[in-house]
């Protein structure tokens, strides 16, 4: 099971996006994972300093009635890892050509959850931010790792 990470705000990269169909809905997850390459002093100390190559996950849920995620969500997100606005995006493995290995900094809390009986980090997504601690290199060198184009 998943500890709950420190509260606070965290710079990461975004590792995988996945989608999981069920009989009634969709789920999108985003990977996230906590850069280790970032000063642990400060405002990250406890968190990238403490986690730094962990993983946090942000889930967006498609809406039963119309079969679509909310569109400003995603548009958050994609602002926060500087995507032009009228970039036309084609499906999931779009998303994911364009995304990953894009840095961006998030506030995390942390909630109780009933069905683990635990609590669990949590990101809202309009606490996702453009990241203050840009890393070209890093971004270069995880996207050719991966086989995604430099971007």
């Amino acid at each position: 099971m998943r500890h709950a990470k420190t509260e606070g705000i965290y710079e990461c990269f975004i590792a995988a996006i996945d989608v999981e169909k069920y009989k009634q809905t969709s789920k999108l997850t985003i990977t996230l994972e906590i850069r280790s390459d970032v000063p642990k002093k400060g405002l990250l100390r406890n968190t990238n300093g403490k986690w730094g190559g962990d993983f946090l996950t942000i889930q967006y849920w498609q809406k039963k009635a119309t079969r679509r995620f909310n569109i400003q969500n995603l548009q958050i997100l994609c602002y926060a890892c500087g995507i032009p606005e009228h970039l036309e995006i084609n499906g999931v493995n779009g998303l994911k050509d364009i995304l990953i290995g894009r840095q961006v900094q998030v506030l995390v809390k942390n909630e109780y959850d009933s069905y683990l009986g635990s609590k669990v980090s949590h990101i809202a997504p309009w606490n996702i931010k453009p990241t203050a601690i840009p890393n070209l290199k890093l971004l270069k060198d995880y996207r050719q790792t991966n086989g995604y184009d430099e971007t």
